[in-house]
């Protein structure tokens, strides 16, 4: 039996390539964007989230519930491979649009945002990472399903 490349079909990554990397990540192909953190050192690890009108230029906002934008209520962390998640609530970990979650050397976090939770008129997500931090964009449940070279370019 034959298998189905996921890559393209279920989902597109979209890597950040230093620590503290700003990601601005188009979400018009999906109904989801998985943010995957990854703590560097033991200091505490934030996600500043922002919604876009435009990949640039446009109008840019903070991703808070006043603003029309939905915050996760939950997010998941897992402190090494041999162990499993743990959900933990977001309560009083968002800061107007800042996600703060504790961190230890090596943990690994992860938030969903749902695409369904946007304001209107913004199709983009601005992804910030905090110091010491390193995040990849997971856009998942794609609505347009393609070979991965013919995907669009989330971030250009």
């Amino acid at each position: 039996m034959a298998g189905m490349r996921a890559l393209g079909h279920v989902y597109d990554v979209v890597p950040a390539v230093t620590t503290g990397a700003t990601l601005t990540v188009a979400t018009m192909d999906c109904s989801g964007i998985g943010v995957q953190m990854i703590a560097l050192q033991t200091a505490t690890a934030t996600l500043t989230v922002s919604g876009c009108t435009a990949f640039s230029g446009g109008t840019t906002t903070s991703w808070t519930t006043a603003n029309g934008f939905g915050q996760p209520g939950t997010f998941y962390y897992r402190s090494a491979n041999t162990a499993h998640w743990t959900a933990s609530t977001t309560t009083g970990s968002w800061s107007s649009n800042v996600l703060t979650m504790a961190a230890t050397s090596g943990y690994v976090s992860y938030v969903d945002c749902f695409v369904s939770e946007f304001a209107d008129t913004y199709d983009y997500i601005e992804l910030v990472a905090g110091a010491s931090t390193y995040i990849t964009a997971i856009l998942y449940d794609l609505t347009v399903q393609r070979t991965p070279k013919n995907l669009r370019i989330p971030s250009a």
